[in-house]
């Protein structure tokens, strides 16, 4: 069953960025299929340890493409993704140490990430390469997602929070 949910609107105009992106859908889209499935634990590691690793190879193709032209929020989106790739980290963690189910939530919050994330972080990005190769910006990506992205990402973190807390409380 399909939770994370591909659109037109989340591409950069970047084939392998885009690419990378679906790929991350699919690989959410997976661990919602074998929770869904009651798999057992060894599979839904082996999912989770997958979307950390692809997401961290995404990152780093990122990174060397803002570093490459000079993106000048390098360092805060950076930054956003170092904190990603911690907090899933730590619920990867949790979950290998009985501490935490997967669930909806879990589920919830990385794909709101992903696209609040894609929708406002990486599409301007993007767009800035985009405008030092003298490109044009697509349609779907002029539209003012960003602080709206913050404001999803932002709750998202909140969720870990109180993920986290609660974890912390039950100990």
């Amino acid at each position: 069953m399909t939770i994370a949910y591909w659109h037109e609107e989340y591409c950069t105009g970047n084939p392998l960025v885009d690419q990378q992106h679906q790929n991350l859908f699919k690989i959410v889209n997976s661990l919602h299929d074998a929770m869904m499935q009651g798999k057992g634990k060894q599979r839904l590691k082996e999912t989770l340890d997958e979307l950390i690793k692809y997401t961290v190879e995404h990152f780093v193709t990122e990174e060397k493409l803002m570093l490459q032209y000079n993106y000048p929020y390098y360092r805060d989106h950076k930054r956003k993704h170092d904190e990603l790739t911690a907090q899933v980290s730590n619920l990867a963690a949790e979950f290998d140490e009985g501490n935490l189910l997967l669930n909806a939530e879990v589920l919830h919050f990385l794909n709101e990430w992903l696209i609040h994330h894609i929708k406002g972080e990486d599409l301007a990005m993007i767009n800035f390469i985009r405008k030092k190769q003298n490109l044009s910006i697509p349609d779907y990506s002029q539209k003012d997602y960003h602080q709206n992205a913050l404001a999803k990402i932002e709750a998202a973190q909140a969720l870990i929070e109180q993920l986290k807390k609660s974890l912390k409380s039950k100990s």
